[in-house]
Parts: C-alpha cells; sequence; structure tokens
C-alpha cells in the first residue's frame, strides 16, 4: 500500500478524532488540515529529492484540505453523512490550486523534442573532405 494512502488515512483517523466527528464548518477545516498535514508529509517525502521546497507542500496541502471542506461545506453539500472526502466544490478548488502550486514546485522536465535552454543550439557541422 502506498505511503500516500496510508498517510490520508491516519490523518482522516486523527482529524475526525480531534473533532469528535462534528460536521461544523470549523470542525471540517480543522479535519481538512490534519488530513493534509499527514498526507502532504507523506506526499513531501514521495517527491524528486530535487523538487524545490517540496515541504512548503506539506504544508500546503494542509492549507489546501481545509479549503477543500470550506468550499464543500459552503457549496451546501450534506456534510452531517460524514463523507470520508470533500465534495466536488473541494475536489475543483483543491486540484486548481494545488496544480498551480505543484507547476511552481517541481524541478522542470526536458522533454527530447524540446531544446533545453541551459545548452546552446545544435548547428550540424559540415563534412570536410
Amino acid at each position: 500500500m502506498p505511503a500516500t494512502t496510508i498517510g490520508m488515512g491516519l490523518g482522516l483517523l486523527l482529524g475526525a478524532w480531534v473533532v469528535g466527528y462534528r460536521t461544523s464548518l470549523a470542525d471540517l477545516a480543522v479535519l481538512g488540515a490534519l488530513t493534509g498535514l499527514v498526507l502532504g508529509v507523506a506526499q513531501a517525502i514521495a517527491l524528486p529529492r530535487r523538487t524545490r521546497m517540496r515541504w512548503v507542500w506539506a504544508a500546503a496541502v494542509a492549507l489546501l484540505w481545509a479549503l477543500g471542506w470550506t468550499a464543500t461545506t459552503l457549496g451546501g453539500i450534506a456534510v452531517d453523512e460524514q463523507f470520508t472526502i470533500f465534495g466536488a466544490y473541494g475536489a475543483v478548488t483543491f486540484s486548481a490550486l494545488s496544480g498551480l502550486l505543484l507547476h511552481r514546485l517541481l524541478p522542470p522536465r526536458h522533454s527530447p523534442d524540446r531544446a533545453d535552454p541551459d545548452r546552446a543550439p545544435h548547428t550540424p557541422t559540415q563534412a570536410t573532405p
């Protein structure tokens, strides 16, 4: 089982226990922050070592999970049914913001069809007789 799956499960268990399984806006924001913190740490460990400020990711996931639960609650989703993950409003909020953050944090990828900005352009040499 991947570490991130375990991290999410442990974070959800911790968050639900801390808030006493209550579903008010404040309780779900705390639940999300705690779930996100444990999950974010697991994901930060799994990110490539050369990822810039990968521990920023761990802290950001805590905030983004809290925002996900906030958006879900404010969107009128029946959170009193005690879902284990936020709804579509929260998913869109989390996905959009985390995608932007990952774009900033992950090291650039160089594909063979894209020029490397750190290298001089390749110019073919002429063969001499």
